[in-house]
């Protein structure tokens, strides 16, 4: 039995459709869903005036396929850093593309700054640090191995 659908004109939007839909790579994701949308509304505007029992079919094809790209772009995802949902939407992201929530965003930012500054010793801690290494009686020569 032949496909009722013809082959070369909906085989664009399928394809991207299919590709969307298994993307695991949340950076791609929303890119993916959009080149899916604007080949299904680019198809539905080559079949408009067409009828026909294929072509009523793909109509239907194209719909639902539009109903779970809409749905894949409103899923709601476990944010990294707090585990409370948030939807795929959001412009923060991770740096490996996974959505977090804008205050998870923002403290995430505030710590990077916290820890990416320099480390200032005052001369209290650095006499609390040469102590420190000292090691049953023996002094190491600033944490090294070596004893002096």
């Amino acid at each position: 039995m032949s496909n009722p659908l013809p082959q070369a004109g909906h085989s664009k939007w399928r394809i991207l459709y299919r590709t969307a839909i298994r993307e695991q790579y949340w950076p791609s994701i929303g890119r993916r869903i959009l080149r899916a949308e604007e080949a299904i509304a680019l198809r539905k505007s080559e079949l408009k005036g067409k009828h026909g029992a294929s072509v009523q079919l793909e109509k239907e094809a194209m719909r639902d396929a539009s109903y779970v790209l809409q749905i894949l772009k409103t899923t709601q995802v476990s944010c990294r850093l707090c585990g409370e949902p948030v939807t795929s939407e959001t412009p923060y992201k991770w740096s490996h593309g996974s959505p977090i929530h804008e205050r998870c965003h923002a403290l995430k930012s505030r710590l990077r700054e916290a820890t990416d500054s320099p480390i200032r010793v005052s001369p209290l801690q650095e006499v609390a640090r040469k102590d420190h290494f000292e090691v049953a009686g023996h002094r190491t020569d600033r944490g090294t191995s070596r004893w002096l």
